[in-house]
C-alpha cells in the first residue's frame, strides 16, 4: 500500500472513531482534572492529580508526564517545570527532574525557580498600567519628563513615550548588551540604563523592533515616579493583594533580589536584567 491509501486509511478510521464517540457519548478529549491545593506545609500537592476522574479517562497529567517525559529525554534536560491554566483555574502543576545535580534535589513546582525569559515584561507593562490608573503616569508623554537620572538621547525631533515603549515601537537599535550584566550586578537600573542605552535608529511608530532595554526603561519610570525600588512598587501594589485574595495557604508570594536570606519565593528578579532575567516557580504563578 502505497503512502497515499494508508494516509486516506487512517483519516477514515479517525473519522469512523469520532463518529462512534459521538454516537455513544464517550469523551473526544483528555478531562482536565483538578490539582490539590499547594501549601507550605505539603508544597509536592500539586504534583499529584486528584479524584477518580484520572481512571475513568486519559487526564490532562497523564498527557502532561508523556510529553513531559518525552521532552526531557529529547534535550536531555535535568529539570523542568510546567503548570497548565484553564478558565482562571490551575489543573495541573508538576515538576521534573533534579533542581540541583549536586545534591540531586527534585523539582518542586511549588518553590523551584526557572527562568520566564520575557514573561518579565507582563509585570513591567502591569506596574506601568497600575500608574497610568492612579493619574500618575501618561501614555503618551515623552518619558524624560518622569526620568530622574536616565535621559533618552534625542532624536528625529520626536520624544520616546511609554506607548512607543509597551509596543516595542521607539526606534531603538537591537541589542542584547544588558543580558551581559551579572545577575550579582551592583550597579542600581539607572546606572546600568546609561551605561548601556541602544542608539535611535529609527523615528518612533515606523518600525516594530523588540527592545529589552525599552522595557528596563519602562521599569525605570516605575522606580522614579513611585518613588521606591521597582520590585518593591510590585510586591506592594501587585504580589501582595493578589496573595490576599487567594484561599489561605494556597500561595505565597515575594519579590527579592535572588541570594537571599529568607525562603523561596514565588518569584525573584534578576535586578539588573527586569526585562528577561525574572525567575518563578509554576504553581504559585499558575495560580
Amino acid at each position: 500500500m502505497d503512502c497515499r491509501r494508508l494516509l486516506i486509511v487512517l483519516v477514515l478510521l479517525g473519522l469512523a472513531f469520532m463518529a462512534r464517540a459521538q454516537s455513544e457519548g464517550l469523551p473526544t478529549e483528555p478531562t482536565l482534572v483538578p490539582v490539590a491545593d499547594v501549601s507550605r506545609e505539603d508544597p509536592t500537592a500539586a504534583e499529584r492529580p486528584s479524584g477518580p476522574a484520572r481512571a475513568a479517562n486519559p487526564s490532562l497529567a497523564t498527557l502532561v508526564d508523556g510529553a513531559l517525559g518525552s521532552l526531557r529525554r529529547e534535550h536531555d534536560l535535568a529539570g523542568i517545570t510546567v503548570a497548565v491554566v484553564r478558565d482562571d483555574a490551575l489543573h495541573v502543576a508538576r515538576g521534573y527532574g533534579q533542581a540541583d545535580l549536586a545534591t540531586a534535589r527534585p523539582v518542586d513546582s511549588a518553590t523551584t525557580l526557572f527562568r520566564m525569559g520575557s514573561v518579565s515584561k507582563t509585570f513591567i507593562w502591569t506596574a506601568v498600567m497600575l500608574l497610568v490608573e492612579r493619574g500618575e503616569l501618561d501614555l503618551d508623554t515623552d518619558v524624560n519628563t518622569y526620568l530622574h537620572e536616565v535621559e533618552v538621547n534625542a532624536a528625529f525631533g520626536e520624544p520616546v513615550t511609554l506607548r512607543h515603549l509597551m509596543a516595542h515601537r521607539a526606534g531603538f537599535e537591537d541589542t542584547l548588551q544588558l543580558f551581559t550584566v551579572a545577575d550579582n550586578d551592583p550597579r542600581r537600573l539607572a546606572e546600568l540604563l546609561i551605561a548601556h542605552q541602544p542608539t535611535r535608529v529609527y523615528p518612533p511608530r515606523a518600525r516594530t523592533a523588540y527592545s529589552n532595554w525599552g522595557a528596563g526603561l519602562a521599569a525605570q519610570v516605575v522606580e522614579d515616579v513611585a518613588g521606591q525600588a521597582y520590585g518593591d512598587f510590585l510586591q506592594q501594589a501587585l504580589l501582595t493583594p493578589w496573595a490576599c485574595r487567594t484561599p489561605p495557604g494556597r500561595l505565597r508570594v515575594t519579590w527579592r533580589r535572588q541570594g537571599g536570606s529568607d525562603s523561596p519565593p514565588a518569584i525573584a528578579p534578576a535586578t539588573a536584567v527586569l526585562a528577561g532575567k525574572t525567575t518563578c516557580s509554576s504553581a504559585p504563578t499558575g495560580r
